[in-house]
């Protein structure tokens, strides 16, 4: 039961607002709004290599891992997470993309976000999770109603394996890939407040 309790799943976010994300590019391409390589390994913050500096502050457990799917990660349980200051930048309206690598090793019953701006549903709140209901879903609740938590495909990610989670929206349609593949489309004409 306890180790239910502690049940693990390491995530190593490599959050980018561009469709490739390459250690390089986080300094050169002003797109690019947070970018956490998880290279520090030690202390209570997650230092962005984006133009915009930002601190992604630890919570409860959260805690390293050396053992990520290309180079550091974190290690979160039930209910630990990393918090980054509201800014600006993060204010994503018409165009975004989102994406982070995942291992989730059992279900906890719980929704499992990997990156959400603002508290769960409320005016703009836009969220990719690694699993929800079977599968990599990319939803924001100032979309149509229509669009704003359908999008849901790709692999089912609790396996105990590392699944590269991505979402992209653009305005008119909203694209989920998983492990490189294109699981889902879904037209979707809207802005995110």
């Amino acid at each position: 039961m306890e180790e239910m309790v502690k049940s693990n799943f390491l995530i190593s976010i490599i959050m980018c607002f561009c469709v490739t994300s390459v250690f390089l590019q986080a300094s050169i391409d002003p797109s690019i709004v947070l970018y956490l390589p998880f290279e520090e390994q030690s202390g209570k913050v997650a230092e962005d290599l984006s133009q915009f500096g930002h601190k992604a502050e630890f919570r409860k457990k959260t805690a390293w891992a050396a053992a990520g799917k290309h180079g550091g990660c974190i290690e979160l349980g039930i209910e630990n997470w990393l918090e980054v200051k509201d800014h600006d930048s993060l204010d994503l309206t018409n165009k975004m993309t989102i994406m982070f690598w995942s291992k989730l090793m059992t279900a906890t019953g719980d929704v499992q976000s990997g990156i959400e701006k603002e508290p769960a549903w409320q005016v703009g709140e836009y969220n990719l999770l690694p699993e929800y209901t079977g599968g990599i879903l990319l939803q924001a609740n100032d979309l149509p109603e229509e669009c704003d938590d359908e999008a849901i495909g790709g692999p089912v990610t609790i396996d105990k394996k590392w699944h590269h989670c991505v979402g992209t929206f653009d305005g008119k349609e909203i694209k989920i890939y998983g492990d490189g593949k294109l699981r889902k489309e879904l037209p979707c004409k809207g802005a995110v407040d």
